[in-house]
């Protein structure tokens, strides 16, 4: 019988001892960046109770960073915080990176990623979300967005290269189409994950059905 009374307590104050963990921190979406910056708690997504943070293989996370979460399926991981910079890596949704810089825009977020070319990479703010502050991170300063285009528009802002248009929101999914660079279109709906948005069909023979475009490519029109 005291046997079974210490493992039974032993039990217990594991249990209790462990209650609090998975709510140790509160992440940062791209839109609650001032927020963060001004020191005050962000709301967190939702996420199974329990359901533990996956980390990258080769990530660095550093002692007193930030540390920024992947929400999206897959990410590009970009050498410059420009959707037209090289692509030097690609992460997967659940990983967990330090947060080593932002833009001054806060649209992108620099991650130290072991993997990526020198060892660090730029991501859009739209797919990760932020644990801890960010005030210390270095600031790059990019050159201001062009004027957004109207709602329920979108210009192409791929550069040097015609966007492909495929049939479904997949990577996979037959190309139907292409757009052209600083071309402005229709967008009538967006991707359940938030990374591809239809086009309606334009007056030019490259894009005669309309179709999917990756997001990263596009400067969605204000609201």
């Amino acid at each position: 019988m005291q046997i079974k009374s210490v493992f039974a307590l032993l039990t217990v104050l594991l249990t209790v001892g462990c209650g609090g963990v998975l709510s140790a921190c509160q992440p940062v979406t791209a839109d609650s960046m001032a927020s963060a910056l001004a020191g005050q708690p962000a709301e967190a997504p939702a996420q199974g109770e329990g359901e533990p943070a996956v980390r990258g293989e080769e990530a660095r996370l550093l002692d007193g960073s930030a540390v920024a979460t992947v929400t999206a399926s897959s990410l590009r991981v970009r050498a410059e915080p420009s959707a037209g910079a090289e692509v030097v890596a690609g992460i997967r949704q659940g990983e967990q990176y330090s947060v080593i810089g932002r833009s001054s825009d806060g649209l992108w977020i620099e991650l130290a990623i072991a993997r990526a070319v020198e060892g660090r990479g730029w991501v859009s703010a739209d797919f990760v979300t932020v644990a801890g502050s960010v005030a210390a991170a270095e600031v790059i300063d990019v050159v201001p967005a062009a004027e957004p285009p109207p709602a329920g528009r979108a210009q192409v802002i791929a550069e040097g290269a015609r966007l492909r248009v495929r049939a479904e929101p997949s990577a996979s999914a037959a190309i139907v189409g292409w757009l052209q660079p600083g071309e402005v279109v229709p967008v009538t709906e967006r991707s359940a994950d938030g990374l591809w948005a239809r086009v309606d069909a334009g007056a030019g023979v490259e894009n005669p059905e309309g179709g999917w475009v990756l997001v990263e490519f596009l400067l969605l029109g204000s609201e």
